[in-house]
């Protein structure tokens, strides 16, 4: 089973990394670039663990505060969605049941 534990690891899978900021009013979120921070830090920095080494170092661009979390996202092959999405928008009474009565309508939950 492949590990991806550490900035190289995330490099080679073809990961990308995002920083986001949980302070009070803020919610600022960055895409961390991953071969500078492995130049900066060492390809074999570890990413993963309680807490986190990697969230100890950064700090948030907009408030300045260390409240930060990072999410792993994995390379899917899709940029902006599969090439055969359609969205459409389904007839409102297609989808529910037609219900009378106020007693009828709470046993229903859909």
């Amino acid at each position: 089973m492949i590990s991806y534990d550490t900035i190289g690891s995330l490099i080679e899978g073809g990961f990308s990394v995002s920083a986001h900021c949980h302070g009070y009013g803020c919610h600022h979120h960055a895409h961390l670039d991953l071969p500078a921070l492995a130049e900066r830090l060492g390809s074999d920095f570890v990413t993963v663990g309680n807490p986190n080494p990697l969230v100890r170092l950064l700090r948030c661009q907009a408030c300045g505060g260390k409240d930060l979390g990072i999410i792993l996202q994995p390379v899917t092959g899709y940029t902006d969605g599969p090439p055969t999405a359609v969205l459409t928008m389904a007839n409102p009474s297609d989808d529910r049941p037609h219900v009378k009565g106020r007693r009828a309508r709470r046993k229903v939950r859909l």
